[in-house]
Protein backbone atom coordinates (compact mmCIF):
# COMPACT_ATOMS: atom_id res chain seq x y z
CA UNK A 1 0.00 0.00 0.00
CA UNK A 2 2.85 2.29 0.56
CA UNK A 3 4.46 1.63 -2.86
CA UNK A 4 0.97 2.72 -4.09
CA UNK A 5 0.34 5.71 -2.43
CA UNK A 6 3.91 6.96 -3.61
CA UNK A 7 3.41 6.35 -7.38
CA UNK A 8 -0.14 8.79 -7.08
CA UNK A 9 1.41 11.01 -4.91
CA UNK A 10 4.76 11.49 -5.74
CA UNK A 11 5.66 9.84 -8.87
CA UNK A 12 3.44 12.25 -11.16
CA UNK A 13 6.46 14.75 -11.53
CA UNK A 14 9.40 12.68 -10.51
CA UNK A 15 9.56 9.99 -12.69
CA UNK A 16 12.33 11.47 -14.75
CA UNK A 17 14.72 11.86 -11.67
CA UNK A 18 18.04 10.07 -11.81
CA UNK A 19 18.53 8.18 -8.65
CA UNK A 20 22.48 7.59 -7.08
CA UNK A 21 23.65 4.97 -5.40
CA UNK A 22 25.82 4.96 -2.66
CA UNK A 23 29.71 3.75 -2.79
CA UNK A 24 28.87 1.20 0.19
CA UNK A 25 25.23 0.01 -1.72
CA UNK A 26 27.24 -0.35 -4.54
CA UNK A 27 29.82 -2.83 -3.13
CA UNK A 28 26.33 -4.40 -1.32
CA UNK A 29 25.14 -5.11 -4.82
CA UNK A 30 28.63 -6.15 -6.09
CA UNK A 31 28.80 -8.88 -3.38
CA UNK A 32 25.47 -10.27 -3.77
CA UNK A 33 25.70 -10.42 -7.68
CA UNK A 34 29.01 -12.57 -7.15
CA UNK A 35 27.28 -14.72 -4.67
CA UNK A 36 24.44 -15.13 -7.28
CA UNK A 37 26.44 -15.84 -10.20
CA UNK A 38 28.34 -18.71 -8.07
CA UNK A 39 25.09 -20.39 -7.57
CA UNK A 40 23.51 -19.64 -11.19
CA UNK A 41 24.63 -20.66 -14.22
CA UNK A 42 24.01 -17.99 -17.11
CA UNK A 43 23.26 -18.24 -20.76
CA UNK A 44 21.81 -15.11 -23.64
CA UNK A 45 21.53 -14.88 -26.82
CA UNK A 46 22.28 -11.33 -28.51
CA UNK A 47 20.34 -10.72 -31.49
CA UNK A 48 21.26 -7.52 -33.48
CA UNK A 49 18.09 -5.44 -34.42
CA UNK A 50 17.82 -3.54 -37.62
CA UNK A 51 16.71 0.11 -37.06
CA UNK A 52 14.56 1.17 -40.27
CA UNK A 53 12.34 4.09 -40.42
CA UNK A 54 12.59 4.16 -36.54
CA UNK A 55 11.70 1.18 -35.61
CA UNK A 56 13.94 -1.90 -34.73
CA UNK A 57 13.19 -5.03 -36.77
CA UNK A 58 14.47 -8.54 -35.50
CA UNK A 59 15.16 -11.22 -38.13
CA UNK A 60 13.07 -14.29 -37.63
CA UNK A 61 12.60 -17.50 -39.11
CA UNK A 62 8.69 -18.65 -39.32
CA UNK A 63 7.45 -21.70 -40.54
CA UNK A 64 10.81 -21.85 -42.41
CA UNK A 65 10.31 -18.47 -44.27
CA UNK A 66 12.75 -15.80 -43.25
CA UNK A 67 11.34 -12.58 -42.19
CA UNK A 68 11.99 -9.20 -40.25
CA UNK A 69 9.47 -8.28 -37.73
CA UNK A 70 9.20 -5.02 -36.05
CA UNK A 71 9.75 -5.66 -32.28
CA UNK A 72 6.82 -3.70 -30.58
CA UNK A 73 6.28 -4.68 -27.05
CA UNK A 74 3.09 -2.61 -26.87
CA UNK A 75 1.55 -4.63 -29.29
CA UNK A 76 -0.01 -7.88 -28.12
CA UNK A 77 -0.14 -10.29 -30.52
CA UNK A 78 2.06 -11.30 -33.70
CA UNK A 79 0.55 -9.99 -36.44
CA UNK A 80 1.08 -9.62 -40.31
CA UNK A 81 -0.56 -8.75 -43.50
CA UNK A 82 -2.91 -11.20 -45.48
CA UNK A 83 -0.16 -10.58 -48.75
CA UNK A 84 1.77 -12.51 -46.14
CA UNK A 85 -0.33 -15.24 -44.61
CA UNK A 86 -1.46 -15.77 -48.31
CA UNK A 87 2.13 -16.30 -49.36
CA UNK A 88 2.79 -18.57 -46.48
CA UNK A 89 -0.55 -20.53 -47.38
CA UNK A 90 -0.06 -20.73 -50.86
CA UNK A 91 3.95 -22.07 -50.15
CA UNK A 92 2.32 -24.97 -47.59
CA UNK A 93 4.47 -23.42 -44.74
CA UNK A 94 0.98 -22.39 -43.69
CA UNK A 95 -2.12 -24.89 -43.44
CA UNK A 96 -5.87 -24.48 -43.47
CA UNK A 97 -5.58 -26.25 -39.86
CA UNK A 98 -3.36 -23.29 -38.60
CA UNK A 99 -6.67 -20.70 -39.33
CA UNK A 100 -8.17 -20.71 -36.51
CA UNK A 101 -10.91 -18.05 -36.90
CA UNK A 102 -12.39 -14.63 -36.82
CA UNK A 103 -11.33 -11.72 -34.01
CA UNK A 104 -11.82 -8.03 -34.17
CA UNK A 105 -8.93 -5.48 -33.33
CA UNK A 106 -9.25 -1.98 -31.92
CA UNK A 107 -7.27 0.25 -34.21
CA UNK A 108 -5.89 3.87 -32.36
CA UNK A 109 -8.91 5.96 -33.96
CA UNK A 110 -11.49 3.93 -32.02
CA UNK A 111 -12.63 1.98 -35.23
CA UNK A 112 -13.26 -2.18 -34.92
CA UNK A 113 -11.98 -3.95 -38.19
CA UNK A 114 -11.82 -7.57 -38.31
CA UNK A 115 -9.03 -9.77 -38.73
CA UNK A 116 -8.32 -13.68 -39.00
CA UNK A 117 -7.18 -15.76 -36.71
CA UNK A 118 -3.74 -17.68 -36.95
CA UNK A 119 -1.09 -20.17 -35.41
CA UNK A 120 2.12 -20.10 -36.81
CA UNK A 121 3.87 -23.55 -35.37
CA UNK A 122 7.07 -22.33 -35.35
CA UNK A 123 8.91 -19.14 -34.79
CA UNK A 124 12.78 -19.31 -34.64
CA UNK A 125 14.69 -16.24 -32.98
CA UNK A 126 18.77 -15.73 -32.86
CA UNK A 127 18.05 -19.99 -32.92
CA UNK A 128 15.54 -20.25 -29.75
CA UNK A 129 12.53 -21.66 -30.91
CA UNK A 130 8.74 -21.00 -30.04
CA UNK A 131 6.15 -23.08 -30.91
CA UNK A 132 2.40 -22.57 -31.73
CA UNK A 133 2.55 -18.44 -31.16
CA UNK A 134 -1.23 -16.92 -31.76
CA UNK A 135 -1.15 -14.35 -34.42
CA UNK A 136 -3.90 -11.77 -36.60
CA UNK A 137 -3.98 -11.18 -40.05
CA UNK A 138 -4.72 -7.33 -40.76
CA UNK A 139 -6.34 -6.64 -43.53
CA UNK A 140 -4.53 -4.17 -46.77
CA UNK A 141 -1.29 -5.10 -48.22
CA UNK A 142 1.05 -2.78 -46.43
CA UNK A 143 -0.09 -4.31 -42.99
CA UNK A 144 3.71 -4.30 -40.94
CA UNK A 145 5.32 -7.17 -39.95
CA UNK A 146 4.89 -7.06 -35.94
CA UNK A 147 6.18 -9.19 -33.29
CA UNK A 148 4.24 -8.59 -30.35
CA UNK A 149 3.63 -9.96 -26.40
CA UNK A 150 2.10 -13.72 -27.63
CA UNK A 151 5.66 -14.08 -28.70
CA UNK A 152 7.81 -12.09 -26.81
CA UNK A 153 6.46 -13.45 -23.59
CA UNK A 154 7.50 -16.68 -24.22
CA UNK A 155 11.04 -15.52 -24.94
CA UNK A 156 11.67 -15.06 -21.15
CA UNK A 157 13.81 -12.55 -19.51
CA UNK A 158 14.84 -9.75 -22.01
CA UNK A 159 16.35 -6.32 -21.94
CA UNK A 160 17.04 -3.97 -25.22
CA UNK A 161 20.88 -2.02 -24.94
CA UNK A 162 20.55 -0.12 -27.88
CA UNK A 163 19.89 -1.96 -31.29
CA UNK A 164 20.94 -5.11 -29.26
CA UNK A 165 18.31 -7.51 -28.37
CA UNK A 166 19.58 -9.95 -25.33
CA UNK A 167 17.82 -12.92 -24.10
CA UNK A 168 18.69 -14.49 -20.76
CA UNK A 169 18.09 -18.10 -20.03
CA UNK A 170 19.02 -20.05 -16.70
CA UNK A 171 19.51 -23.85 -16.72
CA UNK A 172 19.55 -24.21 -12.66
CA UNK A 173 17.10 -24.02 -10.42
CA UNK A 174 17.21 -22.11 -6.67
CA UNK A 175 16.06 -23.54 -3.50
CA UNK A 176 13.10 -21.64 -1.41
CA UNK A 177 15.39 -20.56 0.92
CA UNK A 178 17.82 -18.59 -2.07
CA UNK A 179 13.87 -17.52 -3.30
CA UNK A 180 13.39 -15.93 -0.07
CA UNK A 181 16.66 -14.15 0.15
CA UNK A 182 16.18 -12.64 -3.01
CA UNK A 183 12.23 -11.62 -2.25
CA UNK A 184 13.78 -9.90 0.96
CA UNK A 185 17.08 -8.37 -0.72
CA UNK A 186 14.60 -7.22 -3.34
CA UNK A 187 12.42 -5.03 -0.67
CA UNK A 188 15.81 -3.94 0.88
CA UNK A 189 16.48 -2.57 -2.58
CA UNK A 190 13.49 -0.68 -3.09
CA UNK A 191 13.53 0.74 0.28
CA UNK A 192 16.57 2.16 -0.53
CA UNK A 193 15.59 2.95 -4.03
CA UNK A 194 18.49 0.88 -5.69
CA UNK A 195 15.63 -0.43 -8.45
CA UNK A 196 18.00 -1.78 -10.90
CA UNK A 197 19.13 -3.97 -7.99
CA UNK A 198 15.90 -5.20 -7.08
CA UNK A 199 15.14 -5.61 -10.94
CA UNK A 200 18.19 -8.19 -10.91
CA UNK A 201 16.64 -10.00 -7.94
CA UNK A 202 12.95 -10.21 -9.33
CA UNK A 203 14.59 -11.30 -12.67
CA UNK A 204 16.66 -13.99 -10.72
CA UNK A 205 13.82 -15.33 -9.41
CA UNK A 206 11.51 -15.49 -12.29
CA UNK A 207 13.94 -17.36 -14.22
CA UNK A 208 14.05 -19.96 -11.55
CA UNK A 209 10.07 -20.30 -10.79
CA UNK A 210 8.39 -17.42 -12.17
CA UNK A 211 7.09 -14.44 -9.89
CA UNK A 212 3.88 -14.51 -8.11
CA UNK A 213 1.10 -11.52 -8.97
CA UNK A 214 2.62 -9.41 -6.09
CA UNK A 215 6.50 -10.09 -7.45
CA UNK A 216 5.45 -8.75 -11.18
CA UNK A 217 3.53 -6.10 -9.49
CA UNK A 218 6.72 -4.98 -8.14
CA UNK A 219 9.28 -5.53 -10.73
CA UNK A 220 6.67 -3.60 -13.00
CA UNK A 221 6.98 -1.01 -10.72
CA UNK A 222 10.92 -1.35 -10.42
CA UNK A 223 11.11 -0.87 -14.09
CA UNK A 224 9.22 2.66 -14.02
CA UNK A 225 11.30 3.90 -10.94
CA UNK A 226 14.31 3.11 -13.30
CA UNK A 227 13.12 4.54 -16.49
CA UNK A 228 13.28 0.71 -17.89
CA UNK A 229 9.96 2.03 -19.87
CA UNK A 230 10.55 -0.85 -22.63
CA UNK A 231 10.97 -3.95 -19.93
CA UNK A 232 7.84 -2.23 -18.21
CA UNK A 233 5.56 -2.32 -20.56
CA UNK A 234 6.94 -5.88 -21.71
CA UNK A 235 6.18 -7.45 -18.31
CA UNK A 236 2.87 -5.56 -17.61
CA UNK A 237 1.82 -7.18 -20.84
CA UNK A 238 2.93 -10.59 -19.25
CA UNK A 239 1.11 -10.23 -16.15
CA UNK A 240 -2.30 -9.09 -17.98
CA UNK A 241 -1.92 -12.39 -20.23
CA UNK A 242 -1.28 -14.65 -17.00
CA UNK A 243 -3.45 -13.00 -14.32
CA UNK A 244 -6.34 -10.91 -15.91
CA UNK A 245 -8.74 -13.08 -15.21
CA UNK A 246 -7.92 -14.10 -12.23
CA UNK A 247 -5.95 -11.44 -10.78
CA UNK A 248 -6.70 -9.38 -7.61
CA UNK A 249 -8.36 -5.60 -8.80
CA UNK A 250 -6.12 -4.43 -6.44
CA UNK A 251 -2.65 -5.20 -8.51
CA UNK A 252 -4.42 -5.21 -11.69
CA UNK A 253 -5.05 -1.04 -10.90
CA UNK A 254 -1.21 -0.99 -10.60
CA UNK A 255 -0.34 -2.85 -13.85
CA UNK A 256 -2.94 -0.20 -15.40
CA UNK A 257 -1.05 2.77 -13.76
CA UNK A 258 2.37 1.13 -14.41
CA UNK A 259 1.50 1.08 -18.47
CA UNK A 260 -0.22 4.51 -18.50
CA UNK A 261 2.89 5.89 -17.01
CA UNK A 262 5.48 4.14 -19.28
CA UNK A 263 3.58 5.70 -22.39
CA UNK A 264 3.36 8.98 -21.06
CA UNK A 265 6.43 9.64 -19.62
CA UNK A 266 8.61 6.80 -21.85
CA UNK A 267 7.20 7.53 -25.11
CA UNK A 268 4.76 10.41 -24.48
CA UNK A 269 2.05 8.79 -26.46
CA UNK A 270 -0.62 10.40 -24.29
CA UNK A 271 -3.18 8.46 -26.20
CA UNK A 272 -1.82 5.37 -24.95
CA UNK A 273 -1.49 6.82 -21.76
CA UNK A 274 -5.16 7.80 -22.01
CA UNK A 275 -6.35 4.39 -22.72
CA UNK A 276 -4.57 2.96 -19.55
CA UNK A 277 -5.53 5.92 -16.95
CA UNK A 278 -8.86 4.90 -18.24
CA UNK A 279 -9.28 1.10 -17.64
CA UNK A 280 -7.27 2.40 -13.85
CA UNK A 281 -10.17 4.90 -13.18
CA UNK A 282 -12.82 1.67 -13.69
CA UNK A 283 -11.39 0.33 -11.23
CA UNK A 284 -11.27 2.26 -8.75
CA UNK A 285 -14.66 3.43 -9.94
CA UNK A 286 -15.84 -0.19 -8.83
CA UNK A 287 -18.08 -1.31 -5.81
CA UNK A 288 -15.99 -1.41 -3.05
CA UNK A 289 -12.81 -0.64 -4.57
CA UNK A 290 -12.13 2.25 -1.73
CA UNK A 291 -12.13 -0.50 1.07
CA UNK A 292 -8.59 -1.53 -0.01
CA UNK A 293 -7.49 2.13 1.64
CA UNK A 294 -9.94 2.23 4.57
CA UNK A 295 -6.42 2.72 7.02
CA UNK A 296 -5.81 5.83 6.10
CA UNK A 297 -8.75 8.58 5.84
CA UNK A 298 -8.97 10.37 2.46
CA UNK A 299 -6.07 8.59 0.95
CA UNK A 300 -8.89 7.04 -1.67
CA UNK A 301 -9.78 10.44 -2.52
CA UNK A 302 -6.46 11.74 -3.35
CA UNK A 303 -5.62 8.81 -5.28
CA UNK A 304 -8.85 9.71 -7.58
CA UNK A 305 -7.92 13.34 -7.75
CA UNK A 306 -4.29 12.08 -9.08
CA UNK A 307 -5.60 9.83 -11.19
CA UNK A 308 -7.96 12.22 -12.46
CA UNK A 309 -5.51 15.26 -12.97
CA UNK A 310 -3.62 12.49 -14.68
CA UNK A 311 -6.23 12.13 -17.53
CA UNK A 312 -6.56 15.41 -17.65
CA UNK A 313 -2.74 16.10 -18.47
CA UNK A 314 -2.91 13.35 -21.35
CA UNK A 315 -6.21 15.11 -22.77
CA UNK A 316 -4.32 18.83 -22.49
CA UNK A 317 -1.16 17.37 -24.05
CA UNK A 318 -3.37 15.87 -26.91
CA UNK A 319 -4.93 19.91 -26.99
CA UNK A 320 -8.36 18.40 -26.52
CA UNK A 321 -8.77 21.42 -23.29
CA UNK A 322 -12.80 20.78 -22.88
CA UNK A 323 -12.19 16.68 -22.15
CA UNK A 324 -9.26 17.94 -19.89
CA UNK A 325 -11.26 20.77 -18.62
CA UNK A 326 -13.83 17.95 -17.10
CA UNK A 327 -11.45 16.01 -15.39
CA UNK A 328 -9.34 18.75 -13.72
CA UNK A 329 -12.19 19.64 -11.99
CA UNK A 330 -13.65 16.05 -10.76
CA UNK A 331 -9.52 15.73 -9.46
CA UNK A 332 -10.38 19.48 -7.37
CA UNK A 333 -13.59 17.66 -6.43
CA UNK A 334 -11.86 14.74 -5.15
CA UNK A 335 -9.24 16.34 -3.15
CA UNK A 336 -11.31 18.83 -1.64
CA UNK A 337 -13.28 15.37 -0.27
CA UNK A 338 -9.98 14.23 1.16
CA UNK A 339 -9.65 17.18 2.96
CA UNK A 340 -13.27 17.59 4.02
CA UNK A 341 -13.05 20.94 3.15
CA UNK A 342 -15.57 23.54 0.94
CA UNK A 343 -15.16 26.37 -1.33
CA UNK A 344 -16.30 28.92 0.95
CA UNK A 345 -13.22 27.94 2.83
CA UNK A 346 -10.93 27.97 0.05
CA UNK A 347 -12.59 31.53 -0.79
CA UNK A 348 -11.66 32.74 2.93
CA UNK A 349 -8.07 31.62 2.04
CA UNK A 350 -8.32 28.76 4.93
CA UNK A 351 -7.29 26.03 3.10
CA UNK A 352 -3.28 25.88 1.96
CA UNK A 353 -2.44 22.31 0.14
CA UNK A 354 0.11 22.36 -2.59
CA UNK A 355 -2.02 19.31 -4.78
CA UNK A 356 -5.01 21.15 -4.59
CA UNK A 357 -3.56 24.62 -5.74
CA UNK A 358 -1.46 22.33 -9.10
CA UNK A 359 -4.82 20.91 -10.72
CA UNK A 360 -6.76 24.64 -10.54
CA UNK A 361 -3.71 26.38 -12.04
CA UNK A 362 -4.21 23.16 -14.64
CA UNK A 363 -8.09 23.97 -14.58
CA UNK A 364 -7.17 27.53 -15.01
CA UNK A 365 -5.40 27.07 -18.11
CA UNK A 366 -7.81 25.15 -20.03
CA UNK A 367 -9.80 28.14 -20.01
CA UNK A 368 -7.39 30.08 -21.04
CA UNK A 369 -6.44 27.59 -24.27
CA UNK A 370 -10.47 28.20 -25.01
CA UNK A 371 -10.29 31.86 -24.41
CA UNK A 372 -12.58 31.73 -21.36
CA UNK A 373 -10.26 34.49 -19.94
CA UNK A 374 -12.65 35.30 -17.36
CA UNK A 375 -13.68 31.71 -16.26
CA UNK A 376 -9.55 31.36 -16.61
CA UNK A 377 -9.07 33.76 -14.05
CA UNK A 378 -11.64 32.87 -11.68
CA UNK A 379 -9.81 29.74 -11.69
CA UNK A 380 -6.27 30.88 -10.99
CA UNK A 381 -7.30 33.04 -7.96
CA UNK A 382 -8.51 29.78 -6.40
CA UNK A 383 -5.44 28.46 -6.84
CA UNK A 384 -3.51 31.54 -5.37
CA UNK A 385 -5.28 30.84 -2.30
CA UNK A 386 -4.72 27.79 -1.93
CA UNK A 387 -0.81 28.79 -2.21
CA UNK A 388 0.49 27.86 -5.00
CA UNK A 389 3.25 29.75 -5.80
CA UNK A 390 2.90 29.86 -10.01
CA UNK A 391 -0.97 30.82 -9.35
CA UNK A 392 0.92 33.80 -7.22
CA UNK A 393 3.20 34.58 -9.67
CA UNK A 394 0.76 34.61 -12.20
CA UNK A 395 -2.19 36.91 -10.74
CA UNK A 396 0.62 39.81 -9.66
CA UNK A 397 2.29 39.60 -13.20
CA UNK A 398 -0.91 39.91 -15.20
CA UNK A 399 -2.76 42.13 -11.75
CA UNK A 400 -5.27 39.44 -11.11
CA UNK A 401 -6.69 40.22 -7.26
CA UNK A 402 -7.11 36.70 -5.90
CA UNK A 403 -8.17 37.90 -2.89
CA UNK A 404 -11.76 38.62 -4.14
CA UNK A 405 -14.60 36.01 -4.37
CA UNK A 406 -14.77 33.76 -7.07
CA UNK A 407 -17.74 32.60 -9.97
CA UNK A 408 -19.50 29.60 -8.59
CA UNK A 409 -17.95 27.39 -11.41
CA UNK A 410 -18.19 24.83 -8.32
CA UNK A 411 -21.49 24.47 -7.52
Amino acid sequence: MILREYFSLFLQNLIEITKQIHATMKKQILLFLALIMSMMVTAQVTIQMEKEGGVYKVPCIVNGVKMKFIFDTGAATVSMSQTMAQFLLDGDYLSESDIKGIGQSQLADGSIVNHAIINLRDIEIGGMHIHNIEATVIEGQNAPLLLGQSAISELGRISIEGNKLIIHSSDKKLSQQQIAKLEDQANRYINAESYSAAIECFIQIDESKGLSENGLEQLCSAFLMDNQYDNCIQYCKRWLKEFEEKGDLYNKEMIYNSLALSYRYGFEDYTSALIWYQKDLDILNSPGFCHYYDEEEGLFDRLVASLNSSIGDCYYQNSNYFQAEKFYKQAIKSQCKSLNVNMEEILQGKMQDERLGYYMYDYAFCFYKQKHNVDGDEVMKLAALCGNQDAIDFCRKYNINYQTKSSKLFE
